[in-house]
């Protein structure tokens, strides 16, 4: 009996100490369990910081895409005013030009058609 309640301890203190080795084993896995899901949490917040950060960006950029479009189309309609109107100009100034083209010719014509009466006359 002596050696059966010997035993018996010997296995109740082995047991004891495996209940706590196992709950020393238990709380410090519980620990790292915590600083992890921590870690974890923090990456979740910095990774949503980051898809907002993202997605403010994004609009801004899309905002000055369009922006820049709108500017594009402005100075292309401009541009294209600006043609027209320099093309009616040039019609207008050629125009001109062969008026003036054809009233120097028949100035010049005049003083040639006098000279020619004068001589005409001349020998007669």
């Amino acid at each position: 009996i002596q050696n059966l309640r010997n035993s018996s301890a010997q296995q109740k203190g082995d047991l004891e100490n495996d209940v706590r080795n196992l709950t020393e084993a238990l709380e410090s896995t519980q620990l790292r369990a915590d600083l992890l899901t921590d870690k974890l949490q923090k990456k979740i917040m910095e990774l949503n910081e980051t898809k907002l950060r993202f997605e403010k960006e994004r609009k801004l950029f899309e905002k000055q895409i369009d922006a820049s479009k709108e500017c594009l189309m402005e100075l292309i309609s401009s541009s294209k005013e600006d043609k027209k109107m320099f093309d009616e100009d040039n019609k207008e100034l050629r125009r001109q030009l062969l008026i003036i083209q054809s009233e120097l010719q028949k100035t010049s014509q005049i003083p040639r058609s006098l000279e020619d009466r004068l001589d005409s006359l001349q020998k007669e």
